[in-house]
């Protein structure tokens, strides 16, 4: 009977392991932010939901868990209104130091190489917001022009572009590429899915997404909003080209000429 029990508590151990090891873990230390409040957060398509939290304590030290969703999913740790974005799609340990004093814009993270590329992203999208800040400031004390400071911007974004796109087209299946699809910069997503150019990095991730995670919210919310970008693009550009049509067709009409009597006629 006796060994019938400790036979029957390691199989709950081992059933209680492989469960935890079917869990996303977030874990880490956070110095410098005692007494502070840790959110760990679900940062879905059209709202964000609290899944744990944890007051701070001298050490920094923090762990979450969660179940693994169907599809690649994103979430957050945030401190007051400062955030670290993360995502996952399966089982994994992702660790994180910060430093609560410049909580998000200064961390280290291992465990998930789409964590690192997003965390990447969100130092050159802070950059860039810099880099924007200043010429704007410049523009404001009129030391520029209205057509130096479009060129400047459009210059500034399209660095951010190209170098957005080596992650987007390394993979285009991962949450990494999806999450640097839609940054933004004050409201506006830096890639336009009614911009020609644009619109290629939107079908790459659609198309990948769209096979690997055909019943995801995201996947059929971004085919959708790719398919109406590719739309207005096609419409612009036949609208473009029966302009050009009937512009010619007036040019036509409108020559005049004298004839041998020197008066003018429509040819």
């Amino acid at each position: 009977m006796k060994k019938n029990l400790i036979f029957t508590a390691i199989i709950l151990l081992i059933f209680a392991g492989c469960s935890k090891n079917n869990d996303i873990r977030i874990e880490g230390e956070i110095s410098n932010a005692q007494g502070k409040m840790l959110y760990f957060e679900l940062f879905g398509m059209n709202s964000t939901e609290i899944l744990d939290s944890v007051k701070l304590n001298s050490s920094g030290k923090f762990h979450f868990e969660t179940k693994i969703p169907e599809s690649p999913e994103f979430y957050r740790i945030r401190i007051d209104k400062r955030f670290i974005h993360l995502c996952a799609d399966s089982a994994v340990v992702i660790n994180i130091k910060a430093n609560g004093e410049d909580f998000g814009k200064d961390y280290k993270v291992e465990g998930s190489r789409d964590c690192e590329l997003i965390r990447q992203l969100s130092v050159l999208q802070g950059q860039t917001l810099v880099q924007t800040d200043s010429v704007k400031k410049l523009y404001d004390q009129k030391n520029l022009t209205p057509e130096a400071y479009q060129d400047s911007l459009f210059k500034i974004f399209s660095e951010h572009r190209e170098k957005a796109k080596k992650v987007i087209y390394e993979d285009p299946r991962s949450p990494a590429a999806y999450f640097a699809l839609f940054q933004r910069f004050h409201n506006y997503l830096v890639f336009d899915p009614y911009d020609a150019n644009d619109s290629k990095c939107y079908a790459a991730v659609a198309t990948s997404w769209n096979t690997y995670y055909p019943d995801a919210v995201r996947s059929k919310h971004l085919v959708k909003l790719t398919l109406m970008g590719i739309k207005e693009i096609r419409k612009a550009r036949d609208a473009k080209d029966i302009k050009i049509t009937e512009t010619d067709k007036i040019s036509i009409f409108e020559i005049s000429l004298p004839d041998k009597d020197s008066k003018v006629i429509n040819l």
